[in-house]
């Protein structure tokens, strides 16, 4: 599975209104049918956004379509709704996809992903489910109106409200953090290496920054 996000350009507002935060949610459902992909969960933020996709092993190249064809439509109404089509792009980039194991590893990407708004200080009264965009919300509601995730690879847990409207730990966030500032798959460290390999990706990953001048040769004395 996937933790799959993009910020907009410049750090642009993507969402002014409620009808702004509806219109994607509305396109991500439009995708899903289209280009069917399990979406495990999500959290739209005010100027980017967090999707958690799981796409099957048989489904090469499936996230990129799913990808491609859901910021090039909201991209596309974004400029069209704003009547100001070709003034640049709407998203900073290519969307970034971090592979996630499918044990621990993907309920704490989950917590990360649901909790984002409430992390933020966007929630009404402190809880992580009132922040009406993101999977969280949709679990509580009925109706026609609740987008439906699918089911993971492991059920959220019994106290899951209870788990998500507490801090996470220093350990958990910067493991995500880490995954996300580094390009990285998210696992124990031998499925890491192995996703990696799998997907060409450097790893262990190369320090940041210059690399450290050597000192010079001494020379001997004669």
């Amino acid at each position: 599975m996937y933790h799959v996000l993009n910020r907009s350009a410049g750090r642009v507002r993507l969402y002014r209104t409620d009808r702004d935060y509806e219109a994607f949610q509305s396109i991500l459902e439009e995708t899903r049918h289209e280009i069917p992909i399990r979406l495990l969960g999500w959290c739209l933020m005010p100027n980017h956004w967090h999707l958690v996709l799981w796409p099957s092993v048989n489904q090469a190249g499936l996230l990129s379509q799913f990808m491609r064809q859901l910021t090039v439509t909201h991209a596309t109404r974004w400029r069209w709704h704003r009547r100001n089509v070709g003034e640049g792009p709407v998203y900073q980039g290519r969307f970034k996809a971090f592979a996630v194991a499918d044990d621990l590893h993907y309920l704490t990407l989950l917590r990360y992903v649901e909790t984002n708004a409430w992390r933020a200080g966007l929630c009404k009264g402190g809880r992580a489910e009132s922040w009406p965009w993101s999977s969280l919300h949709h679990l509580n509601m009925t109706g026609e109106a609740a987008i439906q995730v699918n089911p993971g690879p492991l059920d959220r847990p019994a106290h899951w409200l209870r788990t998500v409207n507490s801090p996470m730990n220093r350990k958990e966030l910067e493991m995500v953090q880490h995954s996300i500032q580094r390009d990285l798959p998210m696992g124990s460290a031998a499925w890491s290496a192995q996703t990696a390999k799998a997907l060409n990706i450097p790893y262990p990953p190369r320090a940041r920054g210059r690399p450290r001048k050597q000192p010079a040769a001494s020379i001997p004395e004669k």
